[in-house]
């Protein structure tokens, strides 16, 4: 899934370069230096109070450690990993600790588990510590067993990076040039001189109108935008730091009732990213463990596996799925549970089903393989929100006294990601798509449906449907006939997972799980933990009035697969609002016409 910024505009399929100066040209492309990174604050106050700005959060690390605190060489002691890091520095942030505090903490105590020290700090929102990888930090401090020194490996990293960096340019210009005209010649003489005026024309032309006005779905492009999205550490944290997402993969894989899965087992791990999901199931005493991913991500992942002691367990591939046939081969139909955390926003978004879909034909046991999840239901319901319309579009009716409101121009053309209180749901929900993921076709689904609402609560003003996705992991190869589609709200904590305590290389005791296993299950809904995939909003340019509980919305919803972007989505809206009390009085039948609004989501 795909991080958007806080006000959820913005996507890596939507990352294209823009061209506002004609003498800009591929072979001119530079990084933007004009936003460099916040500086980092020192971790503790001087005799009075003030805390020392630094660059980098290197820098703060030296200061601290200058201080008597060797935080790097702490989490290290304590072993802590990803997320009980994050507790222990917004702890230190939130209460102040002194440096004999710090370092009095032991790995035994309640901060490091208290999903409560996720918050952000007020004014510490973009700590630069909490983006440092402290296993990096600690083996650069000690050096490579081979000897190699930490700026010799530091050199070794950055030089991999720029590599991949170049690969990726080279073949969005060879796209984009090609979609053009411009010949292998062409371009190639670009790198060293500029493009005719022509050439750069054409380019500017092209870049303002966007990728989407000739772009073909699942082209290279898209593929590439997509995965490189995956490449930061950011939307990895942002992704483990989502409680109700990890910790139900979490239950699922290292639950004793689901021990006879995986013990033993073949997992196949589908867009692996950092790898936790691959070490979840390595720790369940899993046998063999395909790691796959095709993000530059996987070259850490592979490092987190050696470094954890699994390296004989997990096998990383670095790839798209689909491109890996050869490679895999000897896994065709071999797999026991294929696991993968493949949802978008609006659950669709990103189209990365179809390639589990291909992995489980391909290479889940036809018999006995279970998927994990295995079943999705997409929901909708009506909404009232006036604080969300100021903030999203009311807010440029008067800026500092300015009228800014073509702002909002085709701003409703596009879904919002964002959360609701469920007090601002006014209607019941119904699921629109139910998909039972181990019978779906190998494709994008598109689901199409009728749908009902009845509305619960008077409201002024209905602003637009909500949409949400619940998760199911059931514990069979197939889900049964009938099987509730309840899903309560999420509760689970890190003190109910099993094994999730347990340390690097550390597996779950042997022991017999439950032949029946047991069905986990998250919600993305407003009535249950918030989640970072958020809810699905579609505003209405125009609302529906005076609703009053009792009265139904029905309609009809239409999602398909933008034939521009292939990992965008189109979504048709169809709805007419009734009420008993507007019936005709005569007897005869009121008719009224149905509404549409069109969205993308992207």
């Amino acid at each position: 899934m795909v991080h958007k910024d806080p006000e959820g505009y913005t996507s890596a399929s939507d990352s294209g370069s823009e061209f506002d100066d004609q003498d800009n040209d591929f072979g001119d492309w530079r990084s933007d230096d004009s936003n460099p990174p916040a500086p980092t604050l020192a971790l503790f106050a001087d005799a009075q109070g003030e805390r020392a700005s630094f660059k980098t959060p290197l820098e703060a690390l030296a200061d601290a450690k200058k201080q008597g605190c060797d935080l790097v060489q702490l989490v290290a002691r304590l072993q802590l990993d990803t997320l009980q890091v994050i507790r222990l520095i917004n702890h230190i942030r939130r209460n102040k600790l002194s440096v004999e505090q710090v370092n009095g903490v032991q790995a035994g105590d309640v901060l490091l588990s208290d999903d409560a020290e996720l918050k952000p700090v007020p004014g510490f929102e973009d700590d630069g510590l909490l983006q440092l990888d402290f296993d990096l930090i600690a083996a650069d401090a000690t050096g490579s067993a081979s000897g190699v020194s930490k700026e010799q490996e530091r050199i070794r990293e950055l030089e991999e990076q720029l590599a991949t960096a170049r690969a990726a340019f080279d073949e969005l210009r060879t796209i984009h040039a090609s979609s053009m005209g411009i010949s292998g010649s062409d371009l190639a003489e670009s790198s060293g001189t500029r493009l005719s005026a022509d050439q750069q024309s054409q380019l500017a032309t092209s870049a303002l109108k966007g990728a989407r006005t000739r772009r073909g779905a699942n082209d290279a492009e898209d593929d590439v935008l997509y995965f490189d999205s995956y490449s930061t550490n950011s939307i990895h944290q942002t992704m483990i730091t989502d409680t109700a997402r990890t910790l139900s993969y979490a239950q699922f894989l290292l639950s004793p009732a689901n021990a006879h899965l995986l013990r033993g087992k073949t997992v196949m791990d589908v867009g692996c990213g950092t790898g936790i999901l691959s070490l979840f199931a390595a720790r369940a005493g899993a046998k063999h463990v395909i790691a796959i991913d095709a993000s530059a991500i996987v070259e850490r992942a592979q490092q987190n596996v050696e470094a954890n002691g699994f390296g004989h367990v997990v096998k990383v591939h670095r790839g798209k799925l689909e491109d890996l046939e050869q490679e895999l081969k000897p896994w065709e139909g071999k797999v026991d549970v294929l696991v993968s955390e493949w949802m978008g926003y609006f659950l669709l978004y990103e189209n990365m089903l179809p390639s589990v879909l291909v992995a489980r034909d391909r290479y889940l046991n036809a018999q006995t393989g279970v998927l994990a999840p295995n079943r999705m239901t997409m929901h909708l319901a009506a909404f009232s929100s006036p604080a969300l319309l100021q903030t999203k579009l009311r807010f440029w009716d008067s800026v500092h006294g300015f009228d800014m409101s073509a702002m909002t121009t085709g701003l409703l053309d596009e879904a919002f990601v964002d959360v609701l209180d469920a007090e601002e749901v006014v209607s019941d929900s119904c699921i629109f798509a139910d998909l039972d993921l181990p019978s779906l076709p190998a494709r994008q689904p598109e689901p199409e449906s009728e749908f009902r609402l009845t509305v619960r609560k008077d409201a002024d003003e209905v602003h637009g449907f909500i949409s949400w996705f619940d998760t199911f992991f059931f514990p069979t190869a197939r889900v049964a006939a009938g099987a509730s589609t309840d899903c309560p709200a999420f509760t689970l904590t890190e003190k109910d997972v099993a094994g999730i305590e347990l340390k690097k290389n550390e597996t779950t005791p042997a022991t017999q799980g439950d032949s029946e296993g047991q069905l986990v299950t998250f919600s993305t809904s407003p009535y249950s933990k918030e989640t970072h995939w958020q809810q699905t909003l579609f505003v209405l340019k125009q609302p529906i009035t005076n609703v009053r509980a009792g009265d139904t919305i029905s309609g009809r919803i239409v999602v398909r697969q933008d034939q521009k972007h292939s990992r965008q989505l189109e979504v048709d809206l169809h709805y007419l609002h009734t009420s008993p009390s507007s019936a005709a009085t005569d007897g005869k039948k009121k008719v009224q016409p149905m509404l549409v609004q069109a969205y993308m989501v992207r």
